[in-house]
């Protein structure tokens, strides 16, 4: 005990020490409690004056004389609490017939430690910006506005690698040559307020600065084209006040940053009638559906989806050439709560909203135009109602998505030029109607996971142009459909998840289509392994998860072209096959909730043959795997997710890494 008693009086005199130490340090530069300036910056401060023209004597406070020698406590000066050097000189006018004139002399150079300089709204002549303040190096802080210069900024600027803030708005100045403004990585604020601004280039450089955050461009008169094909992902304000737009500025202005909060348009030639594209969508904008939107007559894209608006929608009959309104992923209660009158509309989308009502009604209260829409996106809007058959009336759509709703009865009413419907989970039952041959342009067709019956469906064989089918949790037991299926022409992806699959489909099965194959929890096993050899070798992508394999069959090795695999939650064992090594192409390997017990350099060892140029997904959780991997890890050079969580003596402390 008297030990670490003795230890800590020990240690509290140390910290007295250097606390003294460093008090009676801080003393040199608070002598008598008052700063004590440099007398190399002093006198160069004293030959600055010189070069100025101070007509209301506001820098009295600067001399050579005893009583004035304090240079950090003159006019416009901040020297440093620590060491006092000067770090800051701020001589900007207050408009009230204060400003400076004259010339600004090159010993500033002298202040080696100058941090902010502001000689903003003074009068310098119409003088160019010395080149030498690009010297300057430790300058964060620049402000030259309205002070009369003229010319060309000096590219030298551009060696101000710490500069945080630079205004050089409201003088007469050009911008050439203005590559150098990407060296400014550190600028997050820029002012070229009454620049002349016409070359696109220029704007391409500030939107690529990686710390910009506010940009001044007010005066400018900026041309449309200035601003096309650019983006930031950092700037949150911008000026456009006085610049000239005469065009909505829309199009381009909320794909130009997804971070912007504020915007300064005012005193341009905009009009409400000007404004054609309006994007507000991927916001926190919530309440009722704002009223004034009808103000803007001209729109024809109004985008306010991923929001959380509630309410009803108003009358929006004032949009005379409205095409696009998309207000998905909202919490809107009623979609129409009276009759609109839209003419031009030809897409509408409000899915994932709460809905009251019916399909029906709604498309009652809608006069848009039956032959007009093409795009129709109802999916996971709670209604509740037998299949609309108003659906009929809209003669020209091409895309239908009534899913994940609680349609009950499925009959038949759809535009015949429908190249797309997805009803996918929307509590259908009965029979498919075999009207829906009839449909011979549909493209995309999801019917799964209803309460739907396939019967006598030969109308199949009508679908020449169908590339997607989704018939998830259908029973093919007891029909011959899936041999219409498979010879579809222009199948690309089938889906047919938790479906009934009888074995004997696959004794003769033959098939050149399709190259994205979904059969997971289909009870598939490893004596139905036999058909892959008749699959088409452009097998791309191949789901059999949930099913019951003990081995992965060799016909794997036929498909080359791989790029997807998904044997999860299925009973492997062992190791995988060598021939995996062979597949080039192969991106996301899925192999997790199986008993596959190889070691892991092994598994790696396979996989780097061929695969590791390509691999990029490696799920492997929940198996037996063993030993050490790293040896082999730094050969898969674009993995990004590795999953090896309860893998046991992996080597590892955390099973999971994303890359």
């Amino acid at each position: 005990m008297i030990y670490y008693k003795g230890l800590t009086v020990i240690l509290l005199l140390l910290f007295l020490f250097v606390l003294v130490s460093h008090c009676h340090e801080y003393d040199s530069v608070f002598a008598s409690g008052e700063l004590r300036c440099k007398a190399k910056e002093r006198e160069a401060l004293l030959r600055f004056k010189k070069g100025l023209i101070d007509e209301q004597d506001i820098l009295s406070s600067w001399g050579s004389e005893e009583d004035k020698k304090e240079c950090c406590k003159w006019k416009g000066i901040k020297c440093s609490k620590k060491t006092g050097h000067i770090v800051g000189l701020d001589l900007h006018s207050d408009f009230s017939n204060t400003s400076f004139r004259g010339n600004i002399s090159h010993e500033l150079l002298e202040l080696s430690y100058l941090n902010h300089l502001d000689l903003s709204h003074n009068d310098f002549g119409n003088e160019e910006i010395p080149k030498f303040v690009g010297s300057l190096q430790r300058l964060q802080y620049l402000n030259l506005r309205d002070s009369k210069f003229y010319g060309i900024v000096p590219h030298q600027l551009g060696t101000l690698t710490n500069l945080r803030t630079l205004d050089l708005g409201f003088n007469n100045l050009v911008l050439k040559n203005f590559s150098w403004l990407s060296h400014l990585s550190s600028l997050s604020i820029l002012d070229l307020s009454n620049f002349y601004l016409q070359d696109a280039n220029l704007f391409q450089y500030i939107v690529k600065l990686p710390s910009m955050t506010d940009l001044h461009l007010s005066h400018c008169q900026i041309p449309t084209y200035f601003f096309v094909n650019s983006s930031s992902r950092t700037l949150s304000y911008i000026d456009l006040s006085y610049s000239g737009l005469t065009s909505s500025p829309f199009n381009w202005l909320f794909n130009m940053s997804t971070n912007l909060r504020s915007i300064d348009l005012s005193g341009n030639q905009l009009t409400n009638e000007s404004l054609k594209i309006l994007k507000l969508d991927s916001n926190m904008l919530s309440g009722f559906f704002p009223e004034n939107f009808g103000q803007f007559s001209k729109l024809e894209h109004l985008d306010l989806s991923l929001n959380q608006i509630t309410g009803s929608l108003p009358d929006l009959s004032a949009f005379v050439s409205l095409k696009e309104l998309l207000l998905s992923h909202n919490k809107l209660q009623t979609l129409f709560a009276r009759p609109w009158h839209l003419p031009t509309l030809e897409i509408l989308d409000v899915a994932s909203n709460s809905l009251e009502g019916t399909i029906s009604e709604a498309i009652n209260s809608l006069d848009f135009g039956p032959w007009r829409l093409q795009y129709l996106n109802l999916k996971d809007s709670s209604f509740r109602e037998v299949f609309p058959y108003q659906l009929g009336k809209l003669t020209n759509l091409r895309t239908l998505d009534l899913g994940l709703n609680n349609l009950n009865s499925f009959s038949l009413s759809l535009s015949l030029s429908l190249s797309l419907s997805s009803l996918f989970d929307s509590n259908f039952a009965g029979v498919v109607p075999h009207q829906l041959g009839n449909l011979t342009n549909l493209k995309t067709l999801d019917l799964g996971f209803n309460n739907l019956v396939l019967k006598n469906l030969n109308f199949f064989s009508h679908f020449s142009s169908l590339s997607l089918l989704g018939l998830g949790g259908f029973d093919f037991r007891y029909t011959n459909i899936l041999e219409d299926i498979f010879k579809l022409p222009s199948l690309i992806e089938l889906h047919l998840s938790e479906c009934h699959i009888p074995t004997y489909f696959f004794v003769n099965f033959s098939s050149t289509t399709p190259s994205i194959l979904g059969l997971s929890y289909t009870n598939l096993t490893s004596s139905s392994f036999h058909w892959l050899l008749n699959m088409s070798t452009n097998l791309r992508s191949m789901d059999l998860s949930g099913n019951y394999f003990s081995v992965i069959p060799d016909a794997f090795e036929r498909f080359t072209l791989l790029e997807y695999i998904n044997l999860s939650y299925n009973r492997l064992s062992g190791g995988i096959p060598k021939f995996f090594g062979n597949l080039r192409h192969l991106q996301t390997l899925i192999l997790s909730r199986n008993s596959l017990s190889e070691p892991l350099s092994e598994l790696f060892c396979k996989l780097s043959m061929g695969a590791n140029e390509s691999l990029e997904v490696l799920v492997l959780y929940k198996n037996q795997f063993n030993g050490p991997f790293l040896d082999n890890f730094g050969q898969f050079f674009r993995l990004e997710h590795l999953d090896l969580f309860t893998t046991r003596k992996c080597g590892i402390s955390d099973g999971q890494i994303r890359l």
